[in-house]
Formats: C-alpha cells, structure tokens, sequence
C-alpha cells in the first residue's frame, strides 16, 4: 500500500518543484502551508482523443490517511464544451470503511461521483487498508471565483468524517490558463 501511494504521490508532482502541503484538518481561510506553482499546469494531447485533457498536479496530505488530489479538465474538440473536476483520494487503514457520499462547497452540495472504492487485506491488528477515490464536478464560474480565492470545499463520509480540501488560488490560476488555451484550439462554439 505504502508503494502504491508512493507510485500515485509521484505520478501527480513528476515535474513540478513544489507543491501545497495542507494538513488534514486545516482552516482552509488559511491556504496552503506553501506555496503552489502554477506552471504545474499541463495540457495532455492525444489526436486520436475527442478531448484536449488538462491538468494541474495536486497534493499529498498526511494526517489520519494519505490524501491525493488533481485537478483535471476536459475540453471537446469539436464543441469546446469543457468540464473541471477535482479527483480526491483517500487512503486509510480501519476496520470499516468510511464511505465518504458527499462534497460541499459553502452549504451547497456539488456534484460527487464515486470514481472507485479498493479494499486490501485486512489484519485483525490493524484494521483493513481502504482506498476511495471520487471526483467533485465545479463550474466554469466557481473556477473563476477559485482564481481568486482558491478553491475550497468539505468532503462528509456516512460515518461522521470530514475532509477540508483546500486548493490554493495559484493552482487554479495554472489550470484556468491552460483550460482557456485549450478552449482556443477547439472551434468557437455557436451562439
């Protein structure tokens, strides 16, 4: 397990210098403990693909659980239509899993969809080692306010835990530049 999030942690920061380092239970008004770099920011292409795929690396975050976020865009070839979501993952070692079901932004729930679930092995000692991994769906407009503020939202599980996952403002500055360069190379969309 502990390569396994070794392998993701390394896959989401391969080129980037630094990264948010955010505790767990942080108060997300705060920020990050440091700063992110917004030339993180990608954009993946594949011809042979009907989306341009952006991305902007995400952190790790350790306290009760390892934590992994992205942020990822997709934006139609053809349309230029575009979606942003953040994928959050959580790995964790308890006899039950946590279940995590929702996401929230400032009371109002956002749109949360279970990306998959892992159970490994479990040792009557310590419990069974659990990943979950979901993505959280936001606006265009929410992602520009996020330029702004950073983006911040609560992840709930059905028993009783809750996720600050705070993204600082640089970030999505990054991913928002790069969304809007590959909206330029799909062709305008019809009014």
């Amino acid at each position: 397990m502990r390569l396994l999030t070794f392998f993701l942690a390394m896959l989401l920061l391969a080129g980037c210098a630094r990264t948010a380092s955010i505790p767990v239970d942080a108060d997300a008004s705060k920020g990050p403990q440091e700063n992110s770099d917004p030339a993180c920011a990608r954009i993946n292409e594949d011809a042979a693909s009907r989306f341009i795929d952006v991305e902007a690396t995400g952190g790790v975050r350790n306290g009760d659980g390892k934590q992994l976020y992205g942020v990822f865009g997709l934006v139609e070839r053809k349309t230029g239509d575009a979606l942003s979501f953040v994928q959050w993952s959580e790995e964790y070692t308890a006899n039950e899993r946590r279940n995590y079901w929702r996401a929230a932004d400032r009371g109002a729930n956002l749109p949360f969809a279970e990306v998959g679930r892992k159970l490994s092995p479990c040792n009557g000692r310590t419990g069974c080692a659990h990943a979950e991994t979901f993505n959280i769906y936001f606006t265009a407009e929410q992602m520009k306010r996020a330029a702004l503020e950073g983006l911040s939202f609560r992840i709930s599980s059905r028993k009783g835990d809750e996720r600050i996952v705070a993204i600082p403002a640089n970030t999505i500055v990054g991913f928002n530049e790069k969304m809007a360069e590959a909206a330029r190379k799909a062709p305008a969309k019809s009014e």
